[in-house]
C-alpha cells in the first residue's frame, strides 16, 4: 500500500475521532457522527469503537445514555436500547 494511502487512512481515522469527541460536547451531535461514519466509510477504516456505540445502527441517532439510550448489563454483555425506535444492541465484554 503506498504511503499516500496510509497517511489518508491515519487521517481520516483521527478526524473521526476528533468528531465522536465534539459530537458528545457539540450543539448537533446527529450530523457530527453521520459525518464521522461517511468518513470511515468513505476511506474504508474500522469506524471507532466509541462512534459504533454511540450510533443506533437502525435509525442512525445519536445515543445519549439517560437521554435517548438505555445501557443494561446481562450475561457478560452490554445492551443499548434505543428509545426512538426501540431496537437493541449488544457488545459483549470480559469479566
Amino acid at each position: 500500500m503506498p504511503t499516500n494511502k496510509k497517511r489518508a487512512r491515519k487521517a481520516a481515522q483521527s478526524r473521526a475521532k476528533n468528531l465522536v469527541a465534539l459530537a458528545r460536547t457539540g450543539t448537533n451531535p446527529e450530523r457530527l457522527s453521520l459525518l464521522a461514519r461517511k468518513i470511515a466509510m468513505r476511506n474504508n477504516i474500522r469506524m471507532p469503537r466509541e462512534l459504533k456505540r454511540s450510533l443506533c445502527k437502525r435509525c442512525h441517532a445519536f445515543l445519549k445514555p439517560g437521554v435517548n439510550c438505555r445501557i443494561r448489563l446481562s450475561k457478560g454483555r452490554v445492551i443499548y436500547l434505543c428509545r426512538n425506535c426501540n431496537s437493541l444492541s449488544r457488545f459483549r465484554y470480559k469479566r
